[in-house]
């Protein structure tokens, strides 16, 4: 029979990859505040000179991507599939992202809390696999399917944006962000300082 001293599964190991796990959350949400404040900030510019109306859209949580999809270069009728089509993307991913985010966490908070009890008993690693297993892949699948269109779709907006810089630099700064999207906020944000260059320039 399976047990968890058998994958030196301890409460000392437990406790200890619990204090490392809240510290990175804490590291992690100070990173994506300062992307979120860059993301607003470059957008907000670029938008500005594209002569947006609402280019305050791209500090609030959803309506950014509306503000981002209408980036794209090409006819009003286009901007406004993009500006409708990407926000919509991103909050169907959010959602299986979360659902998928709880099964996950069922079946940890499980595991984690048999650690905690075992006090020096043996517990059977079968008595803990109670969580929906195939739910969370199903789930998984769709979540990356997904997360795969937004990933294009973004692409090309964020491409859009970028052009306000040469179109080699765009093709740069879209396919890394398309491969690391975070890096998406540090380019928009180096795009919109290029525009300010510009102004002053004139």
């Amino acid at each position: 029979m399976l047990r968890l001293e058998n994958f030196g599964i301890t409460p000392g190991r437990v406790t200890a990859l619990t204090l490392c796990t809240a510290i990175g959350i804490i590291i992690a949400a100070a990173v994506c505040i300062l992307l979120y404040c860059l993301f607003g900030i470059g957008l907000a510019k670029i938008a500005k000179k594209r002569g947006e109306e609402k280019e305050w859209y791209a500090y609030l949580p959803l309506l950014r991507y509306y503000t981002l999809g209408k980036m794209v270069k090409a006819q009003n009728s286009v901007k406004k599939v993009f500006a409708c089509l990407l926000p919509s993307l991103m909050a169907l991913k959010f959602v299986f992202c979360v659902v998928s985010a709880a099964l996950l966490a069922r079946g940890a908070a499980s595991l984690i809390f048999a650690a905690e009890n075992m006090s020096g008993s043996s517990i059977a690693l079968s008595s803990l696999i109670s969580f929906p297993v195939g739910f969370y892949i199903v789930f998984l699948i769709l979540t990356l399917i997904v997360s795969l269109a937004a990933k294009i779709v973004s692409a090309i907006c964020y491409f859009g944006a970028f052009s306000e810089k040469s179109n080699t630099t765009a093709i740069v700064f879209t396919v890394l962000t398309f491969i690391c999207c975070p890096l998406g906020s540090i380019f928009l944000y180096i795009a919109s300082k290029g525009i300010k260059e510009e102004k002053a320039d004139e």
